[in-house]
């Protein structure tokens, strides 16, 4: 398990700088491109993340999965990355003509499409599969790192007003691009390109497709309520809804840190029969998530009304009315994604994976049209918990069913306690400060504090143990 800690510190710094970054561009981005900037930066990414969703077509968890299955064998790994590089190299060279296509017969924000879609061509120099397969997180953590740094810094300095959209389209798109052409100059040593067939290459796309059909399932339900916001309502809206979701998101990027790095792990464990393991630490990594995930959710509703007047600016306010109901979903979507990686992904369940997906975007695309067109953005809120609930739901039941699995009541009980009594201590001791980032330290400090305190007293805190396993070694 030492490799799996190993992994998940280097996972876990990427991720976190994930989240801290955003904490100074956001403002910055935000107050600067104002909430149609926002809305339209969102609304045209949310069309750009279809045609990405096909460029990958599925080797995001297809990929892992196969190079995780084979990584023992040098020869076999050899033969598998070449036959996926090949594959991923062609297809998203057929999905960059199609989109170019697409941009010639758009009429709005028509070079605003052309700069997103070098998202597309990204996808052509994405191997992160491949070093996740092979439990290699040190590349690329360390490639994104600098690269997410270099970008943080040409926002901070270029993007300072709403004339600024073009160079913040830039600036992400062209990141995006170097972060994945960089990670190739790390392959010496860890595999080499062998010849292969044509057959042997498009041998991927039927398995791959399975995976496909999941993520655009996903997609459907994730991303479709910006479209259908943009299109039926206006980018401003797209633009609260957006941000409403993107405090969510960075949260549910650090929960679902560990999911990454155990996936080729657990693949392993199940491919060598020893699945009473694999659900060992599938029960005992859910815990630490709900440990996390809990308070998360209850702290975000303690610091929302301080923390968006500064963190988004004023046009934002609204958001102050959002983001407490989306807030359960920092507990619904890790519990679901982890079902779908550390289970059913390693087991290479792709059937009750996309059924889960497309019951998602059947209820998310339904609710999306009836409830848009009336509601705006509260149809969109009620259709992102509504497909989100199903989902996990769908996926819970089947690790219930078919494994010994079981939530611990006593510390579920310990977490929500511990969170709602830290929820109350904050707001009662913050509640005549005025909202700055020091006021939100200030909060999240205490927060973590009370919370640590509580769930230690009440004997109930994971980490305790972890951290105690080791020091012992």
């Amino acid at each position: 398990m030492k490799k799996v800690f190993k992994n998940f510190l280097y996972q876990a710094t990427y991720q976190l700088l994930l989240v801290i970054l955003p904490l100074i561009t956001i403002p910055i981005v935000s107050n600067s491109l104002g909430v149609k900037g926002i809305g339209i930066y969102n609304y045209v990414n949310s069309i750009i993340v279809y045609f990405t969703l096909v460029a990958g077509l599925g080797l995001a968890n297809y990929g892992i999965r196969e190079i995780a299955s084979v990584r023992e064998d040098k020869s076999l790994l050899a033969q598998r990355f070449s036959e996926l590089l090949h594959f991923n190299i062609a297809v998203s060279f057929s999905v960059i003509v199609i989109f170019i296509l697409f941009v010639l017969m758009v009429n709005r924000y028509q070079s605003y499409f052309l700069i997103s879609g070098l998202a597309i061509v990204a996808c052509m120099f994405d191997i992160s599969w491949f070093f996740a397969g092979i439990e290699d997180f040190k590349v690329v953590t360390l490639s994104n790192l600098v690269i997410k740094c270099i970008s943080f810094f040409l926002i901070v300095f270029f993007v300072n007003s709403a004339d600024d959209l073009v160079k913040y389209l830039l600036i992400q798109s062209v990141s995006l691009v170097i972060s994945n052409i960089v990670m190739c100059f790390f392959l010496k040593g860890k595999t080499t390109l062998v010849k292969v067939t044509l057959e042997q290459i498009f041998s991927h796309f039927k398995p791959a497709v399975n995976y496909f059909y999941g993520n655009l399932a996903i997609s459907l339900y994730t991303t479709l309520s910006k479209t259908f916001l943009g299109l039926i309502v206006s980018v401003s809206v797209v633009g609260l809804y957006s941000n409403s979701m993107q405090l969510l998101t960075m949260l549910v990027i650090i929960i679902t840190t560990l999911d990454t790095v155990l996936m080729p792990r657990l693949t392993y464990l199940f491919e060598s029969k020893n699945v009473a393991r694999m659900i060992n630490v599938i029960e005992r990594t859910f815990h630490v998530q709900l440990f996390l995930s809990i308070p998360a959710m209850f702290g975000l509703i303690a610091i929302n009304n301080k923390l968006i007047p500064w963190f988004f600016g004023k046009s934002f306010s609204y958001l102050a009315y959002t983001v407490p109901v989306l807030a359960p979903l920092v507990i619904i979507i890790p519990l679901g994604t982890s079902v779908m990686r550390q289970y059913l992904m390693p087991k290479n369940e792709i059937a009750k994976f996309n059924f889960s997906v497309y019951v998602g975007a059947g209820i998310g695309v339904t609710a999306n049209l009836l409830l848009i067109p009336f509601f705006k953005i509260w149809g969109a809120v009620v259709a992102s918990l509504l497909s989100e609930i199903a989902v996990t739901c769908l996926r819970l039941r089947y690790l219930f069913r078919e494994t010994s699995f079981t939530f611990y009541k006593k510390q579920i009980v310990g977490y929500c306690f511990s969170g709602v009594i830290m929820s109350i201590v904050i707001y009662v001791l913050t509640y005549n400060l005025q909202p700055t980032i020091v006021t939100t330290f200030i909060q999240v400090f205490v927060g973590i504090l009370v919370y640590g305190t509580l769930t230690s007293f009440l004997n109930v805190n994971p980490l305790i143990s972890i951290l105690k396993k080791i020091f012992e070694k």
